[in-house]
This record gives structure tokens, sequence and C-alpha cells, in this order.
């Protein structure tokens, strides 16, 4: 929000990222709607279109990591079977 974006990214040990992936992530998220990229400005923003660069092999590495994740999840079990008794007028 004060435009420190270097600063933000050395606390965050971004050190070693390029200036066209800081420029992405500033501009997805920036407060100000009107500097927020667009859909098309997106599709053709410059390190989305590095060579080397796989979307279908990045989105299908993303998908399997989110499917390994909720596979595994901890908390991830059976709904509890409550049993519903009133006592005194109070449903408890």
């Amino acid at each position: 929000m004060t435009g420190q974006v270097d600063t933000y990214f050395e606390k965050v040990n971004g050190k070693g990222l390029s200036a066209d992936f800081k420029d992405l992530i500033t501009r997805l998220f920036s407060y100000d709607g009107s500097k927020r990229y667009t859909i098309e400005e997106l599709k053709s923003h410059p390190w989305l279109n590095a060579p080397g660069y796989n979307k279908e092999q990045t989105r299908a590495n993303l998908i399997a990591s989110l499917a390994s994740k909720t596979t595994e999840h901890p908390f991830q079990q059976k709904p509890v079977q409550v049993k519903r008794t009133q006592t005194g007028g109070v449903m408890i």
C-alpha cells in the first residue's frame, strides 16, 4: 500500500525473483483496482509467456498438488452424529 515493493520482497525473502514476476504479483494484488491486470493483460504478460514456461504442465502440477493435499488433510473425517435431547425447555 505504501509502494515499498522492493522492501516487501526483501522481507519475504524474494530477492531472487525476477522483475517480471514481481510486476505480475504486485499488479494482481494491487489495492487500487484500476491498476490490476485485466484477463487479456495477464494472458500477454511477459512472465507467463517466457520461453520454457509450460502453462499446461504448471496447471497439471498445481492440480496434482492440491489433490494430494485434500486427501491427506488431518481434519478430514466422517461427520460426528449428534443426539439432541430437550431438557427443561432448552434444546441441547
